[in-house]
């Protein structure tokens, strides 16, 4: 009898070939040199915008935002007067580990972005970065005590302390992280023996946010005592290396093997504060002289210290009952739906893009809707053209109306303007990152230049290896869509007709494409219940984590 095909998967969040490509000539990552050789390489494009949410969530499904109804980490909420976290209930479709699962193939995932609350597989599934604590983060539910007692240190994230005196601590923790996450996997391909895995490792995201000014000489905020490549990024990347080598000794004859990146990455030196330019166009405005709170005041002070800050995360990780203190969310600042004056405001932004305050769909829109269309095309223009001033770079690559690039039952959901930052450049100084908050203390600029210094680039990473794949292929033009049906693909099942993606038989041996064409099969008829939400211990956890990235300023 035929032994079934199996694609093993492995995502590197954030993995770029702009520093795979310099450690591989300096021999420190042999095995993603060895895969490269023997296998296929190509650029994987990401979503519009480079975001996390958005290309897991295109990833698992091969479909666009509009069908899948992920736009980024935070959505309106039903009610539109505030934005939640997103999560996996949030995911409108069938992942390609369900379609396996319906098919009778075994399945293993784990870590995956937006996979919490854990769905049901044929097989093992444990929820990533969405999941607040590690309690009900795994399918069977018995799987998370089981884990837990096989590996005590397994963790859903990396703690962050922005500060270069806590290096050397982070370098641990994310070396441990890697190593932790490796074993878990390894014991999961044991366990489950199946013919899809899917396991993703997010420290090079984590750890490039915050120091790619270490292996990037002309970053702004490079030290000139830092040797180029050296340092806490070269070591985890050796570390993936090691963990590739892994599961190459577990594929056997019939195995796929695909290592991807939901993104690039890059520098960048300044980000635009979209709701401030806003507010000075005219667009939005605020309520009079809003205040904090002492207790944001209190917190404020706090991070502004290192020291005091690890200090302060390290009693709440101990104390008992910390943890789940619901304070955060009502006590850091005021909302900033209670910030603006909603009867004066025609636009706002929140990612991956502006919203127009329309009469009829917002509470209290100000925007009619026949001035909807002028409105939206004045912002577009006058975005499209925008400038900073001192080096006279573009802000942004793209500025698109939502239906320009989005299309599904769920595009209602999006913002009315999607806006794609310039972020591809090799120089910080031509990219950009974007911010949300008013920021009303001190300085009043819209660019400034207090975030992470890499963000997310369009270019990520597809390498592959196994007896079907073609040997030292060059891949052009795959985008992050096209890996669910090529997995499908791979594992010999029909692949739904309204995925957006193709399959990539070009990478495939010709013997094997021209014996086996895609198959199709209808699209699914599915009705998915009410979007999971968190409680608010659980959404403080979530939203300090995503804060700690600079997905939330």
């Amino acid at each position: 009898m035929n032994k079934r095909r199996k694609v093993y998967i492995v995502g590197i969040d954030g993995a770029t070939f702009r520093i795979l490509d310099r450690l591989i000539a300096r021999g420190r990552l042999p095995t993603f040199a060895s895969i490269m050789e023997r296998g296929v390489r190509g650029v994987l494009r990401s979503t519009v915008p480079a975001n996390s949410a958005v290309a897991w969530s295109t990833f698992m499904t091969g479909k666009n935002p509009g069908k899948h109804g992920v736009f980024g980490f935070l959505a309106l909420a039903p009610d539109g007067q505030r934005l939640m976290l997103t999560n996996g209930g949030h995911v409108k479709s069938k992942t390609i580990w369900e379609i396996a699962s319906c098919a009778h193939r075994r399945v293993a995932v784990i870590n995956v972005p937006l996979t919490y609350p854990p769905r049901r597989v044929n097989g093992a599934l444990v929820s990533g970065m969405d999941a607040s604590f590690l309690k009900e983060f795994t399918f069977p539910a018995t799987l998370g005590s089981e884990l837990l007692r096989l590996f005590p240190d397994y963790a859903i994230d990396l703690p962050f302390v922005r500060h270069a005196s806590f290096q050397a601590v982070v370098e641990r923790r994310a070396v441990d992280l890697i190593d932790v996450r490796r074993r878990a996997m390894f014991y999961l391909l044991e366990k489950i023996d199946p013919d899809l895995f899917v396991g993703v490792f997010t420290t090079p995201d984590r750890l490039q946010h915050h120091f790619w000014h270490v292996l990037d000489p002309t970053h702004p905020r490079h030290e000139d005592d830092e040797p180029e490549g050296a340092g806490i990024l070269s070591t985890i990347y050796e570390r993936l290396d090691e963990a590739l080598g892994g599961f190459l000794e577990r594929m056997d004859d019939q195995t796929t093997l695909l290592i991807i990146s939901d993104h690039g990455f890059g520098g960048v030196a300044r980000r635009f504060l979209v709701n401030r330019w806003l507010s000075q166009m005219g667009w939005l405005h605020l309520k009079d002289a809003p205040r904090d709170s002492a207790w944001a005041r209190l917190l404020r002070t706090v991070k502004r210290h290192p020291r005091l800050y690890e200090s302060a995360r390290w009693m709440k990780r101990r104390l008992p009952g910390a943890k789940h203190v619901p304070l955060r969310q009502r006590l850091v600042a005021r909302s900033f739906f209670d910030k603006v004056d909603w009867s004066r405001t025609r636009a706002y932004y929140f990612p991956p893009g502006i919203r127009l305050n329309l009469k009829g769909r917002e509470p209290c829109g100000a925007v009619e809707a026949g001035e909807f269309e002028s409105a939206r095309e004045e912002l577009i223009v006058a975005l499209s053209g925008l400038r900073e001033p001192l080096t006279g770079e573009p802000v942004f690559k793209g500025v698109y109306r939502k239906e320009e690039i989005y299309a599904g039952p769920h595009l209602d959901r999006a913002p009315d303007i999607i806006l794609d930052p310039m972020q591809d450049h090799d120089e910080a100084k031509r990219n950009f990152s974007l911010g949300r908050r008013l920021r009303r203390r001190g300085t009043e600029d819209v660019f400034v230049t207090d975030g992470p210094t890499g963000d997310h680039a369009s270019e990520g990473i597809l390498l592959g290896v196994g007896r079907l794949l073609k040997s030292g292929y060059r891949l052009h033009g795959a985008t992050i869509a096209d890996i669910a049906p090529t997995v499908l693909y791979g594992l010999g099942l029909p692949i739904p007709v309204d995925m957006d993606g193709r399959v990539l038989t070009e990478m495939f041996i010709s013997e094997f494409a021209e014996r086996h064409p895609p198959q199709f099969c209808p699209s699914e008829d599915a009705s998915w219940s009410s979007e999971w939400q968190y409680d608010q211990s659980e959404e403080a956890v979530i939203r300090e984590r995503l804060r700690d990235l600079g997905y939330l300023s």
